[in-house]
């Protein structure tokens, strides 16, 4: 990789994704990978703010799971952060505003006092709206979290839960959530409470570890063969361009 430097706004500091540390790395690594001039790829250009990779290798540089790895991409894409298309020789992800992180004097400080996605809203009507939407997640969220809160085994460490796993336990769902908390305190029977994981680091993400195998994911994902007990690139990336829709 070429050496050299990025730009980082301290706007960054009011991006939803900011509580997420794993969605920030991931978010960082792909600007730090983006092409600063356009450059070529087996025959075919790729164009600045861009750049060629496949899951392995994403989720090596980053040294996390592939799955860790898969899930922060999903959260980027959500949110406009990146584009993702696939075909058979390759595999190209766009940061979205590449150019607003990365020009220069006047056009940067301008462009980035709006916000860090592109999905700025421009009337006090859509600030309202997108905001109310935010409100009800986060709501909702909150409610699903307190339930299963009461059902936890170790109740420690509640205000430590970050939002952004909140918002994951969401996405899971009550019932997959109950079978997790079920399946650890079958486990723990009989254990003192010091072996027990406190509540925060379960819900920080350690539930994971009981979700059920055939649905370890909040998104389900089909591999298109059904022999394979692992999906390729171009599987994975086609069923993001399914759930988020394909940017040519």
């Amino acid at each position: 990789m070429d050496t050299g430097y990025i730009r980082l706004a301290r706007k960054i500091f009011e991006w939803e994704w900011w509580g997420d540390p794993i969605t920030l790395e991931v978010f960082i690594w792909c600007i730090l990978r983006a092409n600063w001039k356009e450059g070529k790829f087996k025959g075919q250009t790729i164009p600045r703010g861009s750049f060629v990779t496949s899951r392995g290798t994403g989720a090596a540089e980053c040294r996390l799971s592939q799955q860790t790895w898969r899930t922060a991409i999903k959260h980027l894409i959500s949110t406009n952060e990146i584009t993702i298309k696939s075909t058979k020789q390759y595999t190209l992800i766009t940061v979205v505003n590449y150019e607003v992180y990365q020009s220069d004097g006047e056009k940067l400080t301008n462009e980035l006092t709006n916000d860090l996605t592109s999905n700025q809203p421009t009337t006090n009507q859509d600030i309202k709206k997108k905001k109310g939407k935010n409100k009800n997640i986060n709501v909702h969220a909150e409610e699903l979290f307190n339930q299963l809160w009461d059902l936890y085994i170790r109740k420690k460490g509640k205000s430590q839960v970050t939002k952004a796993a909140k918002e994951e336990i969401l996405a899971v769902g009550y019932d997959r959530m109950k079978r997790c908390i079920e399946k650890y305190a079958a486990e723990k029977v009989g254990v003192e409470e010091r072996y027990i994981l406190m509540g925060s680091t379960f819900f920080n993400g350690r539930y994971k570890d009981y979700l059920d195998p055939e649905i370890a994911e909040p998104i389900p994902i089909q591999p298109e063969e059904e022999e394979e007990p692992e999906m390729t690139d171009e599987e994975f990336f086609a069923m993001v361009d399914n759930n988020f829709g394909e940017v040519g």
